[in-house]
C-alpha cells in the first residue's frame, strides 16, 4: 500500500510534488472495478452479497473433493438404498400411496386394537356362526 504524506504527519504544508505523489499513489493502489485482482487473505466482519462468509466457508470446507451425493457411501450414510440394493425396484418405483391405509385409517385401527382382545369380548366368530346356523337348521328340520 502506498504511503500518503499528510500535513499533520509532516508538520508543515505539503509541496506540490508531495501532493502529486499522493494522487499518483492513490491511483496506483486502487482496485479496478473490472479485471482487478486481489492477493492475500480477504477478511470481513460483515457479509458479502448477503452471505455470512464464515458460516458458508465452513460448510464449503467440509465438502469432500469431487463429492458425489449419489455415491454408495453417501447414500448409505443417509440411510437410503441404492437402486442396485432393491430386488423389487419396479414395484418400489410404482408405489401408489392410495393402495395403503392413510395415517387417519391407521389411527382408527390403533384405536380399535386398543379396545382389547376382541375374541374374549363375546363377539361372534366364524366358527360360532357356523355352529349356530347348523343348530338352527337341525331345529327347523
Amino acid at each position: 500500500m502506498a504511503t500518503i504524506v499528510t500535513r499533520s504527519g509532516k508538520g508543515s504544508p505539503l509541496t506540490n510534488t508531495e501532493v502529486d505523489a499522493n494522487f499518483n499513489n492513490l491511483n496506483t493502489d486502487k482496485l479496478e472495478l473490472s479485471g482487478g485482482a486481489m492477493t492475500g487473505a480477504i477478511t470481513t466482519n460483515s457479509t458479502v452479497d448477503g452471505r455470512n462468509v464464515s458460516t458458508d466457508g465452513t460448510k464449503l470446507d467440509t465438502i469432500s473433493t469431487n463429492a458425489d451425493v449419489t455415491g454408495t457411501a453417501n447414500v448409505t450414510a443417509a440411510g437410503a438404498l441404492m437402486d442396485s440394493e432393491v430386488t423389487n425396484l419396479a414395484q418400489v418405483k410404482a408405489f401408489d400411496n392410495s393402495d395403503y391405509a392413510t395415517s387417519a385409517q391407521g389411527t382408527k385401527a390403533d384405536t380399535a386394537h386398543g379396545w382389547g382382545n376382541h375374541a374374549s369380548a363375546g363377539y361372534t366368530t366364524a366358527a360360532a356362526a357356523e355352529s349356530s346356523a347348523l343348530a338352527l337348521a337341525i331345529a327347523l328340520g
